[in-house]
């Protein structure tokens, strides 16, 4: 009987430390959920450009969100266009150079931040779900402008704005051609993936923890976002795919995997020695003229 007292108070602490355990946990996931879910405001003004007329736009986005954005006309009326959505926790400002280059060949071009970033509306980022919709609502600003040809409007997007570009193309056919840099094929198959790259916490239960309670932020699964299944919807409209070839946070597999997944006309690039966006810094001129070459083509 001398030992019970013994193996209640060895008990108590191992309970006491199992609640320690499980409410750091708690805490790390709740700290990683709110940083997913909650951009930071990331904004430089826009310097004028020679030669480019830059135009402050706002437009209604999902849930009614007024959304900021800048429009470029093409110098001749009833041209081509292309909308330019940024990536994870980032801004219009991360397009800005796209912009300029494809203004200057001859491209209309509207980009624009998405809800909770840059100047836009809303707190929290839904990850892709909503900001689809935002997408859509930026389309539907571009359809008032008497410069575009809205016959001919293609989508660029980097990252997850590459993501919100396939999925929104599968649900709307004015959406004619896409180029996505850097995306990924499943929000779940890449959770995994970035929680490594970016926290170095071992997955269970971080980032168990951490996937459901942006879930429950954000309002929908994690399974719903899927790219993968987006681009089978897309044929036969034209894809072109552009991934770092050392890019850890969205290996290159998952460009690959959206490759072969598409059942329309494609293109691959995978360029050597870039990270994650990092493409168009590595090999600048290649990555302006396939850009260029693939919207002519098919615009």
């Amino acid at each position: 009987m001398s030992k019970l007292p013994s193996i209640r108070k060895t008990a108590k602490i191992g309970g006491l430390a199992a609640g320690a355990v499980l409410g750091l946990a708690g805490g790390i996931a709740a700290l990683v959920s709110y940083r997913v879910t909650r951009p930071k405001r990331l904004w430089f003004d826009m310097v004028p450009a020679e030669g480019h007329e830059i135009e402050d736009v706002c437009f209604a986005g999902s849930e009614g969100y007024r959304l900021s954005g800048w429009f470029l006309p093409a110098a001749r009326t009833r041209a081509p266009a292309v909308i330019l959505c940024h990536g994870w926790h980032m801004s219009r400002m991360e397009t800005r150079q796209v912009a300029l280059d494809l203004n200057s060949a001859g491209w209309s071009v509207l980009l624009f931040d998405f809800r909770g970033c840059g100047q836009s509306e809303g707190k929290t980022s839904t990850v892709g779900y909503r900001e689809v919709d935002d997408l859509l609502g930026a389309l539907s600003y571009l359809r008032t402008r008497p410069e575009v040809d809205f016959g001919r409007v293609g989508v660029m997007g980097i990252s997850l704005g590459a993501a919100v570009a396939l999925m929104a193309a599968a649900k709307c056919d004015d959406i004619r051609a896409v180029v996505a840099d850097s995306c990924f094929a499943t929000l779940e198959q890449i959770v995994g993936q970035a929680f490594d790259a970016l926290y170095r916490l071992p997955h269970f239960p971080f980032r168990y923890l951490s996937v459901r309670l942006t879930e429950f932020v954000v309002g929908v699964p994690a399974g719903t976002i899927r790219p993968v299944e987006a681009v089978r919807r897309m044929a036969p409209r034209p894809l072109f795919f552009i991934h770092g070839e050392r890019d850890r946070m969205v290996p290159p597999h998952n460009s690959e995997e959206l490759y072969a997944a598409a059942r329309g006309e494609r293109e691959l690039w995978i360029v050597p020695g870039a990270e994650h966006t990092m493409a168009r810094f590595v090999s600048p001129e290649e990555y302006t003229r396939r850009v260029q070459a693939f919207f002519k083509q098919h615009l």
